[in-house]
């Protein structure tokens, strides 16, 4: 658009009249305003009409060049009709003749092409059928756009246009469909009737158009039309918010002045509002909306009660006395809290709020005459402060008054002097000229002005009319952002079983297709996190797919892709990737299995090139992995390390579980890790072979999920980096690797001396079935119930007397591309694999005999719909690695990606369908004469495979004799708090709007701090803690009093037992634990909102329950102890981890490990005694909730659940943080390396090289954050070192220790960073000397550059990261309050932790953290560490420790190494190891 040229003549100046010379007249032209006449018309019939008046658009000259007049044209006039309903034009031109003059003819049909484009018809008959053709423009541009409100109206106004009609506002992205070219058709209006304004970049994904519709009944179907429009751009602001600036905002000029701007803006203020952006703030307004938004902010700021207190003070100070002739004058200016509460509730910007705020103290102030000159005063304060700035009696800075061709009356200049002295300009001024006083009064009159209309306009509106108004902004049933549609909604769907999932093969939510090459794409757009993406590149190869000397080869390449490709080389990629903050192990990592390998990144995506450049990557491994002699050898060490990292226990079990099952087939001699020898000794050219065999685009898929603007621009990207490529040879085709099936039952008994207890599992394995069609759906779901129904089960005999198993489940899991199994393990005592055996096989029987009760199934039933309603509340939060994973598995295994509507639809409509005799059918599956492998696991032998057929033997004669009883139901309670408490009341609240949180303080004295949060629908999460734990107790209690949670557990701290708990949380998604610490006890929950009150619930039950110990659970408890004491004993890592506690820490009973003669010296009653003593005392405890909460709901229930519990007349465990008693350790003040050799079945090092810290209180703040930085460096460096240099070591990590000091706000802490690796055993001191090296190196050295750039970069992600994450939050304001910095104000305690965390990063450089690590670690650090290293025990005839007991004549097992073990006790599902990670 081509703006008017200001003219530089007087006022008063007339234009001098030219003579001209030649036969045409003069032309003098006729002004654009003068000729042109603008109509809006919904009707053919208005069109012509002399009812219709015409529109007054803004300054028409604009539009002409020059002067802005027309020439040529005698009589000129021109009708311009608009068709409000499809937004077309036409233009009426007529005029008496032309005229050729010096300035010739204007080109009216190219000017009015400039205004209106392609909206404007040339045929009048063709304009008036756009009427009737284009009739449903407006309803079919609409049709995809998200309403954000809707309303009726009320039928008060006289107009016929505006009733009787709906009104709607609803939002589109420019780049969705439809919205460019609607957008096209109102820029007509936007240049005609919005001052100043260009058209937005529909290009831009970021504009978002909100529109003011109106749907009007008519006699046919309804009329749609746009009233108006407003284009708000959404732009980042560092570190991790948006902001939401208006740009345009229009209505159209005969629907104004009936409310509807201020409709549509309150609109706006509630979007903003509720996707919680930084502020919201408005591009140059013009004066006339700038007065509408201040009205609306001003009813908004006056019924926002945080800053009241502040109004009042302002008023206050304002009305006291004469401030005109004070010589200096306060500010007025609202305190910076207020300011930054404004902002985060309401997001008004700072601007705006200081321009309201000057209206508040107005309206504020009761006899306004009375203190007008004391007013005037501040307002001359603050003019003369907007014109020179805050530093106004600077003797610096001088006001002078120059002319001013551009605005007369706004002729302020400021002029800066140096040094003082005054500026020598050639501007002669007069500074005691009066004019400059006299413009100053003219513009502090016209404030004061503008400051009465919005008050007088405020003080006239009705009360309660304008909270009417707001109540159906908030309570609107249309509303999509305010309120989402909840499960419980959705209605039940007809279903056709034989219909096919879906849409396959095309899934859910994804831009799909296949590129010529045969490489398969997935991209969907997904903002959880905002501003990241998660890639993969899927491929259909997988160690199944090696020949006898390629074992291994396959995760060799894994390793290799990382390693060197032919664009990157010497680990450049994990170099890049971690510059850019996407940390090597979370963000970028790859895995193979017997069938495929996956590689995937989690990378930064707020910079275009950061996604071309992890796309291109992924193109590298799909066909440009280097395979060279050089970057194999330096591999083999990370692999190897690898490969004996899995030779432990745990991995001996897997392996030899992992070949029994596969027995028979390719696969049971294909594990991923390979063999040694392969590892050892492969060549290059063997890797290379493989790698140019099987891997084809073909066999590939990309997926790529995240924050992206659009995902054609993903898809273009992914073609630029793999259409290019072609195999160099045709792709052979993957075979199929069948599993045989076997009717025999087999047996097997595994012996493991370091097995940390012993165990059975019982695996059912059957084909891998399809899932096609709803019916498959409906199977799946039965399976799952009757997975979920048989756990129930097993959990409760696990909690009877004397139980057969310490815990026992059943999980489906599909092992390879053909094979799927149930799994069933137990962990039990020692010598009881045999009654364990037999209680599982008789629980199976059972339900076959007698089938599940109908009660069983309805708990599972209310527990699968709580599960699914989670998931739908969340659809729009799901992670983007989730995403990813799913479109991985479709292209993998064909698992269909419906849709989680789709898929909640489909659950809710069949789960009540499935019936419990349903349910039950699935135990058919789960007999011992199909594809059964029944094992034992035993540190030492019991149990042989002849006792195990008896115990099958007679399972099997029980069942055919139907004498097994029916499974004996308790009684469960219907309610976890029978009588509910007295609510307490609210003593003090306080707001921080640093942390948006909300402080309460209630009655009795407990202190609770709410943080409504929108990153997860259907999550809350809180943790409660006071100070005083173990630290208090004399050595005599300590190992009683720290049985008292394990105790209290089993009987039911709740008031109810765990089994019978379980039963009554059915369908309830709410966990709550307690923990005593020691320093601090503290209970913490997880919970959908909609279960909130179960949760307050049980943590009132947790204060008011006396829990009392039973002989029955606390045998179980206590034999489970003596099990796993047992097991740490044979454990090698526990023993190497025993010895480093002590040596670190000294031998104190605190990190002395357990024994089993003290565990039989435990005081049950003492332990429970404690333990009810530390959950008594509300008013000693602080609790933080963080999570989806509704004030309105919440505060009631925390009134009653937690506020109602009762305070104990006398103070229970109340400690003061300064007061508690120090944990009795010592830290080493020598140089120690030390081995510690423990007794192992095959070879295994670990090793822990640990440096002593001091931080002193001084700098403390920086200093923890400093440690933090620095153990991230060293992790890096080390890795760097000691695998990609040296190819050593598989990974290292550096753990930071400063949990033992007490907390203390004054003292100094003491605590170690502690390196960690594992290695071959021969190599491990050189190992320990070389990462010594390499600190010592950094401390005289120092980092480079590149080092600090990318821990910083990995920090700020992460945070970034958590800034988004409930957890996040709930750990930062725990910190907050548990800082050495907290004296009361949680705002001002995260503020200075924040402000740490800037400072550090702000001066984290090479030479700073070079000071930093000689300053915290030893200097240099050899001079004081201690180095630990576990190594197998020297034996002169060797080590054998691992036998194995079966019948001769089993041929599977003759030919089978059989070892096992067992991780932990608590573990419920044995997992089958079958793939490597890298």
């Amino acid at each position: 658009m081509v703006q008017k040229q200001q003219s530089t003549a007087g006022p008063d100046t007339e234009p001098k009249k030219r003579r001209r010379v030649g036969f045409s007249p003069a032309d003098t032209g006729v002004e654009a305003n003068e000729c042109i006449k603008i109509y809006l018309v919904s009707s053919k019939e208005e069109v012509d009409s002399p009812e219709i008046s015409c529109v007054k658009p803004v300054d028409l000259n604009d539009f002409f060049d020059g002067d802005g007049k027309i020439y040529g044209y005698q009589g000129l006039k021109i009708n311009v009709w608009i068709n409000s309903i499809s937004l077309h034009s036409y233009a009426d031109i007529t005029y008496q003749s032309t005229t050729n003059g010096d300035k010739g003819i204007t080109d009216l049909k190219s000017a009015l092409q400039n205004i209106f484009a392609e909206t404007i018809v040339e045929n009048k008959d063709e304009f008036l059928q756009t009427f009737s053709t284009q009739r449903d423009f407006i309803r079919n541009m609409v049709s995809n756009g998200e309403v954000m409100h809707s309303k009726v109206t009320d039928g008060s106004s006289n107009s016929a246009e505006v009733t009787p009609s709906d009104l709607q506002v609803l939002r589109m992205e420019i780049g969705s469909p439809n919205a460019g070219l609607l957008y096209s058709r109102l820029v007509p209006l936007v240049l005609l009737f919005v001052d100043g304004s260009n058209p937005i970049d529909v290009t831009d994904p970021d504009w978002h158009l909100y529109l003011l519709i109106q749907k009007k009944e008519d006699k046919e179907e309804p009329l749609y039309r746009i009233v108006g429009f407003t284009a708000i751009y959404k732009f980042y602001r560092y570190p991790d918010r948006l902001r939401m600036r208006l740009s345009q905002i229009l209505v159209l000029p005969s629907f104004q002045g009936k409310g509807l701007g201020s409709y549509l803006m309150e609109v706006v203020n509630k979007v903003a509002t509720s996707e919680n952006v930084y502020d919201l703030t408005v591009e140059e307004p013009s004066e006339k909306f700038q007065h509408i938004r201040t009205c609306i902010d001003i009813h908004r700021l006056r019924a926002f009660d945080p800053i009241k207190p502040a109004i009042d003070s302002a008023v206050q100070t304002l009305t006291k006395g004469k401030l005109s002739k004070k010589a200096e004058i306060p500010r007025f200016t609202p305190p910076l809290s207020a300011i930054e509460q404004v902002r985060e509730t309401l997001k008004i910007n700072k601007k705006q709020f200081v321009k309201c705020w000057e209206i508040l103290i107005y309206l504020a102030l009761d006899t306004i005459d009375k203190y007008m000159e004391d007013y005037t005063s501040v307002i001359t304060n603050h003019v003369r402060t907007d014109i020179l700035g805050k530093d106004i009696e600077t003797p610096k800075k001088q006001v002078v008054d120059v002319p001013s061709s551009f605005e007369p009356e706004a002729s302020f200049v400021v002029f800066k002097s140096l040094n003082g002295e005054e500026t020598n300009s050639n501007v002669q001024v007069d500074e005691n000229k009066p004019e400059q006083e006299q413009q100053m009064k003219q513009l502090v009159e016209e404030r004061i002005r503008e400051i009465k209309l919005v008050a007088e306009k405020v003080s006239k509106l009705c009360p309660k009319r304008r909270r009417l108004r707001e109540m159906d902004l908030i309570t609107g049933e249309s509303s999509k952002v305010l309120r989402k549609q909840g499960f419980r909604s959705l209605k039940l769907m007809s279903v056709d079983m034989e219909k096919e999932l879906g849409n396959e093969p095309e899934p859910f939510g994804a831009d799909y297709g296949r590129l010529d090459n045969g490489l398969v794409y997935y991209v969907r757009r997904n903002s959880k996190p905002r501003m990241r993406a998660a890639l993969a590149l899927a491929v259909k190869v997988g160690s199944v797919l090696e020949e006898e000397d390629q074992r291994g080869v396959a995760h060799i390449v894994e390793h290799l892709a990382f390693s060197a490709t032919t664009r990157y080389t010497n680990h450049d990629i994990v170099k890049f990737l971690e510059s850019i903050g996407a940390e090597f192990g979370p963000c970028q990592n790859a895995m193979t299995t017997a069938d495929e390998t996956i590689y995937e990144l989690f990378v930064p995506v707020d910079k275009p090139e950061l996604l071309s450049q992890a796309i291109s990557i992924l193109a590298e491994f799909s066909s440009e992995i280097r395979v060279s002699k050089e970057d194999l050898e330096k591999e083999r060490g990370a692999v190897m390390e690898e490969y004996r990292g899995n030779r432990n226990a745990t991995g001996r079990m897997q392996d030899a579980h992992w070949q029994l099952m596969m027995e028979g087939s390719k696969y049971a001699e294909r594990l991923p890790i390979g063999l040694e020898k392969v590892i050892r000794s492969v060549p290059a050219a063997t890797v290379k072979q493989f790698y140019q065999k099987w891997y084809h685009l073909c066999n590939m898929a990309v997926v790529a999920v995240g924050d992206f603007p659009d995902t054609k621009t993903v898809v273009d990207l992914i073609k630029t980096h793999f259409e290019d490529k072609r195999s160099s040879r045709e792709p052979p085709e993957i075979p199929v690797f069948p599993v045989p099936s076997h009717e025999e039952t087999r047996f097997s008994c595994f012996v493991e001396s370091e097995a940390a207890g012993s165990a059975v599992m019982i695996s059912y394995k059957m084909p891998v079935s399809d899932l096609k069609t709803v019916k498959d759906y409906r199977d799946m779901l039965g399976e799952s119930m009757f997975l979920h129904a048989l756990n129930q089960r097993l959990f409760k005999i696990s909690r009877k007397k004397d139980p057969p198993f310490f815990a026992c489940s059943i999980a489906a899991d599909v092992l390879v591309s053909p094979l799927k199994a149930y799994i069933m393990s137990s962990s039990c005592k020692e010598k009881g694999t045999l009654a364990s055996l037999e209680s599982m096989l008789l629980e199976v029987a059972r339900v076959r005999l007698h089938g599940f009760s109908e009660r069983e199934i309805s708990v599972v039933r209310a527990l699968m719909m709580s599960e699914i309603e989670s998931a739908y509340l969340e659809r729009d939060q799901v992670q983007s690695t989730s995403l990813r994973d799913e479109y991985i598995q479709h292209f993998l295994h064909k698992e269909p990606v419906i849709g989680i509507e789709y898929e909640a639809q489909l659950q809710k409509t069949l789960l009540p369908q499935i019936s419990a005799s349903d349910v039950s059918k699935y135990s058919e599956k789960l007999r011992t004469s199909c594809g059964c492998v029944i094992k034992t696991m035993e540190p030492r032998s019991a149990a042989t495979v002849d006792d195990m057929r008896d115990v099958v033997s007679k399972v099997n004669s029980l069942e055919e004799e139907a004498e097994i009883a029916p499974w004996d139901e308790e009684k469960i309670p219907e309610e976890v708090v029978n009588e509910k408490p007295t609510p307490g009341d609210i003593i003090q609240q306080l707001e921080y709007p640093e942390v948006g949180v909300t402080e309460l303080t209630l009655s009795n004295g407990m202190q609770v701090c709410y943080k409504s949060t929108d990153f997860l629908d259907d999550q809350v999460l809180f943790t409660g803690f006071s100070y005083g734990g173990l630290s208090e107790l004399p050595e005599k209690d300590y190992i009683s009093c720290s049985m008292g949670s394990t105790i209290a557990g089993e009987i039911g701290m709740f008031g109810y037992k765990p089994s019978m708990l379980m039963d009554m949380l059915a369908g309830k998604r709410v966990e709550v634990s307690a923990r005593l610490g020691p320093y601090m006890r503290t209970f913490s929950c997880d919970c959908s909102p909609t279960d909130l009150e179960t949760a307050l619930q049980l943590v009132y039950q947790l204060f008011t329950t006396n829990v009392m110990p039973q002989e029955e659970e606390v045998g179980i408890v206590m034999q489970m102890a003596e099990e796993a004491v047992r097991a740490r004993e044979r454990d090698p890592y526990t023993v190497f981890a025993n010895r480093v506690k002590e040596l670190n820490y000294g031998n104190s009973y605190f990190f002395r490990p357990i024994r089993i003669s003290e565990l039989r010296k435990v005081d049950p009653l003492k332990a429970c005694e404690y333990f009810n003593s530390c959950f008594r005392d509300p008013s000693t405890f602080t609790v933080v909730i963080v999570g989806n909460l509704d004030p309105g709901i919440a505060l009631p229930l925390i009134l009653q659940y937690l506020g109602g519990i009762p305070k104990p007349p006398q103070p229970v465990l109340n400690f003061n943080r300064d007061d508690l008693k120090g944990l009795p350790f010592t830290f080493p003040t020598k140089i120690t390396r030390e081995f510690v050799r423990s007794p192992m079945v095959e070879a295994q090092c670990s090793v822990q090289l640990c440096f002593p810290v001091q931080l002193t209180n001084g700098t403390m703040i920086e200093e923890i954050h400093c440690i933090g930085f620095l153990g991230k460096l060293l992790e890096t460096k080390i890795i760097q070192f000691l695998r990609f240099t040296h190819g050593q070591i598989y990974s290292a990590e550096v753990s930071v220790f400063l949990g033992g000091n007490k907390p203390s706000r004054t003292a100094d802490l003491r605590g170690d960073i502690s390196v960690n690796f594992s290695c071959d055993p021969e190599i491990s001191s050189k190992l320990v000397d070389l990462a010594l090296e390499e600190i010592v190196r950094l401390q005289e050295e120092g980092p480079s550059q590149e080092d600090i750039s990318a821990i910083l970069e990995i920090e700020q992600r992460a945070h970034e990261n958590g800034l988004q994450e409930n957890y996040y939050w709930l750990d930062r304001i725990l910190r907050g309050y548990q800082s050495r910095v907290y004296a009361g104000d949680l705002g001002a305690s995260c503020k200075i932790l924040e402000e740490g965390r800037l400072r550090m990063r702000e001066s984290l450089a090479p030479q700073t953290a070079q000071a930093a690590l000689q300053r915290i670690l030893p200097h240099p650090c050899k001079k004081q560490y201690t180095a630990v290293i576990l190594m197998p025990q020297r034996s002169r005839f060797g080590f054998l420790s691992s036998i194995f007991v079966s019948r001769p004549e089993t041929a599977y097992i003759r030919d089978t190494k059989i070892l096992a073990g067992i991780a932990s006790l608590a573990v419920l599902v044995f997992s089958i190891w079958r793939y490597s990670r890298r």
